[in-house]
């Protein structure tokens, strides 16, 4: 019975992992042409896309709250922001201000440059 439940879970994991191939795939390929063009058809909000390419900054920041202030109400003004170690937390935080300023970078080059650079000119 055991062995079946660990080939069932081995299964499971084979195919959340083709299905997670398949979405990081089309948001590899359709999100720099998504935002393209936004820019193109009269987009001006910058930090919007650029917020959007960090990770879906904005929508990934609700589930987190609600988590904390959920456990906050449970375990009063003692619950913890974060669970990890202040160096592996200093570190995350500092990568993570750097894929914002190169996100950022890249929607202003995105928002100047409407043609792709890679387009030989005609």
């Amino acid at each position: 019975m055991e062995d079946m439940d660990q080939q069932a879970n081995k299964k499971m994991k084979r195919a959340l992992l083709l299905l997670n191939s398949i979405f990081l795939a089309i948001g590899a390929c359709g999100g720099p042409m998504v935002m393209r063009l936004y820019f193109i058809h009269g987009g001006k909000r910058v930090w919007l896309s650029s917020w959007l390419e960090t990770g879906g900054w904005p929508i990934n920041f609700i589930p987190l709250l609600i988590t904390y202030l959920h456990r906050r109400s449970k375990e009063g003004s003692s619950a913890k922001i974060y669970f990890m170690e202040r160096p592996v937390f200093i570190a995350a935080t500092v990568i993570g201000v750097l894929t914002g300023l190169d996100d950022y970078l890249y929607a202003y080059g995105v928002a100047v440059l409407h043609s792709s650079p890679y387009q030989p000119p005609l």
